[in-house]
């Protein structure tokens, strides 16, 4: 008969003292290196209950007793442990010698009483029974496989007085020195995370409101409450708990709230991380005898299409997961979650083994083999990626049918042109706090819905109650969202109140006063006021050159896009006027700007392309305006999300070019490309899908009639 695998009970009846809190923590942390599914209990009678309802078929009960003094509730839980024939073994930790012999007294299954918790651990480290292993169980991730494979966009302004307007798109192509946008945000994403000031309380209170309803994952909350240490946040995510789940959850899904409340042990993570792969490298560098190149296995189960799309069609290109990245040194370990092809339970999947080989030489992203502090000690010879580290992608061989080796390589290899965008928009999310830098990044990616929610939680800040110049930026940033949301007349109170707080606190010559001034402009120029709009452009105009001119600002000059979003912005005015030489004249203005300052695939110049394809429709030259919409995506597609809602205007826009140029069947296809990106971010009372909707009706329509006639002449 097979052995039965130790199943830890542990009750805790110690006080809260300092001095016994560590010896608790590094007693939970043994324990759990034993059984990584320990049970903890502070109060006798929840033991005695869980003892009673434990299955005589479950696995050997070894129970496991802190205690200060000998009580008649410890004697009466020794004397049910008598009678429990699933009860194997029981050790007890006290204070005293004295109570030896009574314990002794009421219990044959005691076998160790001992007072100091080394002595304690060593004897427990000799049980010979098998432990608790890692479930094993097929694993699906999320990978982010980095490959290459009539609106006018106006722009307004973030009150940072440098941020730029909204990004987004996703273009295939064959280039594998291309990293997908979308993983660059990602990247942003998490060294705020970082930054952000976070409580353990607070983290706590929110897990506790989203698993108010499982008994198992509050009793979990409450161990992490009572043991948890920032050093052991290694030891706690490769625990198979509710923490690993919810993290890795949110982090491939890139739920911010989640993320958000759960910053605090991200912090402790991604530091411990950091720690034992500067420890480990500090150690080897030394030693010019040690290779410095390793290899390490995942397994894992993919479908069939992720698979082509995103590995087989990318031999070459790169590779990045959202989430940390579990290894393990040993081949046959891997096998055990990726299986060999054999027991796949559909024809849409693939087991895939990655073989990775590192070089202690690249040292951007953090790695580390975690065996001395992860909850599974040296079975699992596991070594951790940090979040979004980058492999390439060196080849791929189907060893069996359904079971694929992708070899990858850990790089600092990385798309220049991505990365001169990142290092830009870096100084850009410049902002004092990181909440703040947060709420921005978010309206950024188009997430409005969450900028808000982050800007509105900023009000209540007491640094930005304290600054008023703080607060009239978030009054602004808000009335950005409310802008993009078309909630025009809250849009109006917030600029309004911005520049209200700027007019009572600030010099003239402070920067944001152009910025406000400009988005108010922005409101007349769509309510067709024109002579109200450019008012407000020459406004900003003014305060920008104030600004530049003035010495209180000599060491952070405003940034030059300012200027050429004014001029952009006045455009569009002359272009609504059809007065187009002038609407001309202005983008060459704005544009010469831009590429002076701006990194060669800069989301706003996607912008100024897109409203000169613009001018370029209104004057009847469909073929310029395609030309310069092309130029507008394929900067779309390599700067920003895939999903951001001015993909969708530029789709749009491209659409209506080429049906002006009779190509109907194109025009269908880039109409239903706009209606699906901005129907993931706008109502469908919203403006931009209704026209969009309008227009492929409008286009079938006519498709449909040109096919009946043909029908008919055919007929003839």
């Amino acid at each position: 008969m097979s052995q039965l695998l130790i199943n830890m009970i542990w009750l805790d009846q110690t006080n809260d003292h300092v001095i016994l809190k560590t010896e608790r923590i590094a007693t939970h942390l043994s324990l759990c290196k034993i059984d990584p599914y320990l049970n903890i209990f502070r109060n006798i009678d929840s033991c005695i209950d869980h003892i009673n309802n434990i299955s005589q078929y479950e696995n050997t009960i070894f129970l496991f007793i802190s205690t200060q003094i000998s009580s008649s509730s410890i004697n009466s839980l020794l004397q049910v442990c008598e009678e429990l024939v699933k009860i194997d073994s029981i050790y007890i930790l006290c204070d005293s010698f004295e109570m030896n012999v009574d314990f002794f007294e009421i219990s044959t299954k005691i076998c160790f009483i001992s007072t100091g918790v080394e002595l304690m651990l060593e004897e427990l480290d000799q049980l010979q029974c098998p432990r608790q292993r890692r479930r094993g169980e097929f694993k699906r991730l999320d990978f982010i496989i980095n490959s290459m494979p009539s609106q006018a966009n106006s722009i307004i302004l973030g009150d940072d007085a440098s941020s730029a307007a909204q990004l987004d798109l996703t273009m295939e192509s064959d280039s594998t020195n291309r990293q997908e946008s979308e993983f660059l945000y990602g990247e942003f994403i998490r060294e705020i995370l970082v930054e952000l000031p976070s409580s353990a309380e607070e983290m706590l209170e929110f897990c506790r409101q989203k698993y108010i309803n499982s008994e198992a994952n509050l009793q979990t909350i409450e161990e992490f409450d009572e043991y948890y240490e920032a050093r052991n946040a290694i030891f706690w995510y490769t625990r198979d708990t509710f923490l690993y789940r919810l993290l890795n959850q949110a982090l491939r899904e890139q739920d911010i709230d989640t993320l958000y409340a759960l910053r605090y042990f991200i912090k402790d993570l991604h530091l411990q991380l950091e720690t034992v792969h500067e420890s480990h490298h500090s150690g080897t560098n030394n030693s010019s005898t040690e290779s410095t190149r390793h290899t390490v296995y995942r397994g894992q189960l993919m479908a069939v299409d992720e698979f082509n799309k995103k590995i087989r069609d990318n031999v070459g290109g790169f590779f990045s997961v959202r989430s940390l990245f579990s290894t393990t040194q040993q081949r046959e370990k891997s096998l055990r979650y990726a299986g060999d092809g054999s027991r796949l339970q559909s024809d849409n999947e693939y087991s895939v083994v990655f073989q990775i080989t590192m070089d202690e030489k690249i040292n951007k992203y953090a790695y580390a083999d975690v065996s001395s502090v992860s909850a599974f000690d040296d079975e699992e010879s596991e070594v951790l990626f940090a979040m979004g580290a980058v492999f390439r992608i060196i080849s791929i061989v189907e060893e069996n049918i359904g079971f694929w080796v992708v070899e990858l390589t850990l790089t600092d290899d990385e798309d220049k042109e991505l990365r001169a965008i990142s290092e830009y928009m870096r100084d850009e999310l410049l902002e004092p706090l990181p909440l703040q830098r947060l709420a921005q990044l978010l309206y950024e990616m188009a997430n409005y819905d969450k900028a808000e929610k982050y800007y509105l939680l900023l009000l209540h800040d007491p640094e930005v109650v304290e600054n008023l110049k703080l607060t009239s930026i978030v009054l602004n940033d808000l009335g950005l969202i409310y802008h993009e949301t078309e909630q025009v007349e809250q849009a109006v109170v917030y600029y309004n109140k911005s520049l209200q707080l700027k007019l009572e606190n600030l010099p003239e010559t402070d920067p944001s006063f152009s910025v406000v001034y400009n988005n108010l402009g922005e409101i007349y120029r769509e309510q067709n006021e024109y002579e109200k709009a450019l008012f407000h452009y020459e406004k900003a105009i003014y305060y920008y050159r104030k600004a530049v001119a003035s010495e209180l600002n000599a060491l952070c000059l405003p940034s030059e896009n300012l200027l050429s979003t004014y001029y952009n912005n006045i455009a569009l005015v002359y272009n609504t006027q059809q007065n187009y030489p002038e609407a001309l004249k202005m983008f060459q203005k704005s544009l010469e700007v831009d590429l002076k300052s701006l990194p060669q695939h800069h989301p706003l110049l996607s912008i100024t392309f897109n409203n000169i394809s613009q001018t370029y429709y209104g004057m009847g030259d469909y073929e310029k305006a395609v030309e310069y919409l092309h130029k507008t995506l394929e900067i779309k597609h390599r700067s920003l999300p895939p999903n951001h809602p001015t993909i969708g205007d530029a789709y749009r826009n491209l659409g209506k070019a080429v049906y002006a140029q009779g190509k109907w069947e194109e025009a269908l296809n880039y109409m239903k490309k706009a209606y699906d990106i901005n129907s993931k971010t706008f109502s469908s009372n919203s403006s931009k899908v209704i026209e969009t909707l309008e227009w492929i009706t409008r286009i079938e329509k006519e498709i449909h009639i040109v096919k009946n006639k043909k029908n008919d002449r055919e007929n003839v």
